[in-house]
């Protein structure tokens, strides 16, 4: 007798992104066709936040897809939680599949997210496929704090520990981690922690290969639904005990397919393109955003905070910005996508010390989580004026938590107002249009 055979497949960090959903479904489905019991179908988290065709019509796009593509469980991940614990508990209690998050933690009872489970069992070829869930700690500080209040994210490791033992006992055979944590945090897991594999997310990385660390695999699909990961596991039929494995990375395409996540999507889509197609500016050059380094995007956004609150510094979190924009005409559903969060611009009153730590922060942060663009010329004083966003001023990422600031609009607005001061200097007629106007309309 051969190896029996779980095969799984996987995407994480979809942030909206329903495109590719229908050449998904596709693959998901004509496997199933071939082997209806040998198939899980999961997520990773962060199902939103991100893409404008579900930024603009309350996240109703992607959570859809979940549900048509038959998803068979997901994992939450921090940017789940940027709605609000009310939405994400609306979302679990609706949902048609499970929704794992074992170390989220009600601080009112003790208890785990309402609606959510720490693990399940799933039965694949006669497999007892164990999976447990987790989220990074640092949803706790890199979500406003609003939007987790009441909530407690305990350590992952431990959390994962537990619930093996709880798999173990009732009688899982091949025990694997849906995982928000980001890849070293899953290399420190599979460390820890022995399971047979690690679905990853959170930090956007596409791993052609798995990493195998401690006889661990660990795999991760990339972001916004570029790829399908596909694991499949040979397992003893005597020992159960996983023996091999095949992986792949699939690209897929936006072509859509006779089907009915590709309808919905393509339905979603007809009714915000015509407006977000609409030019609302102009950019003199491509914009790039850049994680390890000011690319010309972040130093637009830095000058735009600068120019719209007179401050000494501009200080923001790179994971502000999710996408370049190209030279020429920008539209509203660019702007959106490269700026996707209604983060506002703030101005603080910090002190020397006060500001020298915050650089130590981002010192710390290895120069990659926030930008720093100085007024060249002008000394500083004994207290430094610092454009940023309510988020960071409201403590975020654990920079500084300051109680007084004034509010210069939403970032999104202040960069496409410093764009529209440098077509008006190049003598370029733009359309009286704002984007915030046609987000207005389209959720109106």
């Amino acid at each position: 007798m051969g190896p029996l055979r779980v095969k799984l497949f996987f995407t994480s960090d979809e942030h909206g992104y329903v495109a590719t959903a229908g050449a998904i479904d596709k693959v998901v489905k004509e496997a199933r066709s071939k082997d209806p019991d040998g198939v899980l179908f999961v997520s990773c988290g962060d199902v939103f936040q991100g893409a404008s065709i579900s930024e603009l019509q309350d996240g109703k796009p992607a959570l859809e897809v979940l549900g048509a593509a038959g998803y068979d469980v997901v994992e939450v991940g921090n940017h789940d939680f940027d709605r609000g614990v009310h939405y994400i508990k609306d979302w679990i209690g609706s949902a048609q599949y499970p929704v794992l998050a074992a170390n989220v933690m009600e601080e009112s009872t003790g208890q785990r997210l309402a609606g959510t489970k720490g693990h399940l069992i799933r039965e694949v070829n006669g497999v007892k496929v164990g999976l447990v869930g987790v989220v990074t700690q640092e949803t706790a500080t890199v979500s406003y704090a609003e939007n987790v209040q009441g909530l407690r994210f305990e350590d992952p490791v431990e959390t994962v520990r537990r619930e093996v033992a709880q798999l173990k006992a009732e009688g899982a055979e091949v025990i694997g981690v849906l995982s928000h944590l980001g890849s070293s945090d899953d290399e420190e897991l599979a460390r820890q922690v022995p399971v047979d594999f690690i679905l990853g997310g959170h930090t956007h990385e596409a791993f052609q290969e798995p990493k195998n660390i401690n006889g661990v695999l660990i795999c991760q699909p990339g972001a916004y639904r570029k790829y399908l990961g596909s694991l499949e596991l040979e397992v003893d039929p005597g020992s159960r005990r996983v023996t091999g494995h095949h992986h792949q990375l699939l690209e897929v395409s936006d072509q859509e397919s006779d089907s009915e996540v590709s309808a919905l999507v393509r339905r979603y889509r007809e009714r915000v393109e015509k407006a977000t197609g609409q030019v609302v500016s102009y950019a003199d050059g491509d914009l790039v955003h850049s994680h390890t380094q000011g690319g010309s995007l972040d130093q637009a956004v830095g000058q735009a905070m600068l120019e719209q609150t007179g401050a000494d510094v501009a200080l923001f979190n790179r994971k502000l910005i999710r996408a370049n924009l190209p030279a020429g005409e920008v539209t509203a559903g660019a702007l959106l996508n490269a700026l996707p969060f209604d983060n506002r611009v703030v101005t603080v009153e910090l002190t020397q010390q006060q500001f020298e730590q915050a650089m130590a922060k981002s010192a710390d942060y290895g120069d990659h989580r926030s930008l720093v663009r100085t007024d060249a010329g002008r000394p500083l004083g004994e207290t430094i004026k610092v454009a940023t966003t309510d988020f960071l001023a409201q403590g975020g990422n654990g920079y500084f938590h300051v109680a007084n600031s004034a509010t210069h609009g939403i970032v999104r607005d202040v960069l496409e107002g410093h764009l529209d001061r440098a077509a008006a200097r190049l003598g370029l007629s733009l359309p009286n249009l704002n984007a915030i106007d046609v987000f207005r309309t389209l959720k109106g």
